[in-house]
């Protein structure tokens, strides 16, 4: 079975202790088209860390963020 970012979320997401315990990258995929005459297509990643409690402390400890 071929595990995706939406199968891995899902299940981390029934055990809530362990999601507080570790970053949570959050991923959005697009795409548009571009160029003179739209010929082009532009694919767009955009990724968002979002830390653990603990990970935020030494963020703003160490002046990172």
């Amino acid at each position: 079975m071929l595990l995706t970012a939406g199968r891995v979320a899902y299940k981390l997401s029934r055990f809530r202790s362990l999601t507080e315990y570790f970053m949570q990258l959050k991923l959005k995929r697009s795409q548009r088209t571009g160029g003179m005459m739209g010929g082009k297509v532009i694919f767009v990643l955009d990724a968002r860390a979002e830390p653990s409690a603990e990970e935020a402390s030494l963020v703003k400890k160490y002046n990172l963020g």
